[in-house]
């Protein structure tokens, strides 16, 4: 229930950002938003994954790898591509 309405009120916010033409109004809306969609994600999951399940698991386990290597190729992709002249969000 709660994590239900934490979740809409989050959309609700969001939906309302663009609206928005003060800075600290449109900062506090964010900062709402973000806050209320992260305790409803919480709060879903805690509802919905309050059991083990094998699958979830096993898909958390054989991910572990990729965690631990997206780090040096990361590194060693921005050392790649540091002499290329291209915008920053496109390297």
């Amino acid at each position: 229930k709660y994590p239900v309405i934490s979740f809409g009120i989050g959309c609700i916010l969001a939906f309302n950002l663009e609206k928005t033409q003060d800075l600290w109004s449109l900062c506090l809306l964010s900062s709402l938003c973000v806050w209320s969609l992260i305790f409803g994600f919480m709060g879903l999951a805690l509802k919905f994954l309050d059991r083990p399940m094998r699958m979830i698991k096993y898909l958390s386990e054989c991910s572990y790898w990729i965690y631990l290597m997206h780090f040096p190729l990361v590194i060693w992709l921005m050392a790649l591509l540091k002499d290329f002249d291209l915008p920053t969000p496109l390297k």
